[in-house]
């Protein structure tokens, strides 16, 4: 009886609560569950006091796609594991050129889209656990040395 009230707990937590991004003294990171678009819509607030750069490795692009490694982020419905597919290439930047910036004390915004943790269809409304870790450095160009 006790297992069953905290997986009914759990279930009830997942639906009434964002899921989780890593964060650090830079930038906080928002995800939370979309399943009516598919996808899990991000965001990242700058604590810096210089302009922050998310390289497009570890950041969605506009379509939803983001050419990561699998620990980059995981989905977990239940006991199950959905890691990023890391079969998605979008070519080499050097720089900071593609990254996307976050000025200080800004909010950017995108979203991952489910189809890239192969998702079935079955488990789009069923409570599930972004743990997302995009990662933050402090943006060279536009920087005064």
């Amino acid at each position: 009886m006790r297992f069953v009230f905290v997986l009914l707990s759990y279930a009830v937590l997942s639906c009434a609560s964002p899921t989780t991004g890593q964060s650090d003294d830079r930038f906080t990171v928002s995800v939370q569950d979309n399943p009516e678009r598919q996808r899990f819509d991000v965001s990242v607030t700058s604590h810096s006091p210089e302009t922050l750069c998310l390289s497009p490795e570890f950041w969605p692009n506009a379509h939803g796609w983001m050419p990561a490694a699998p620990q980059t982020a995981t989905v977990t419905i239940g006991a199950a594991r959905y890691p990023i597919d890391g079969n998605y290439n979008a070519g080499f930047c050097p720089g900071d050129e593609c990254s996307t910036r976050v000025e200080p004390g800004a909010t950017v915004t995108g979203f991952i889209i489910y189809q890239r943790f192969a998702i079935p269809l079955d488990l789009v409304h069923v409570p599930k656990v972004l743990d997302f870790s995009p990662r933050a450095h402090v943006c060279e160009i536009g920087r005064e040395r």
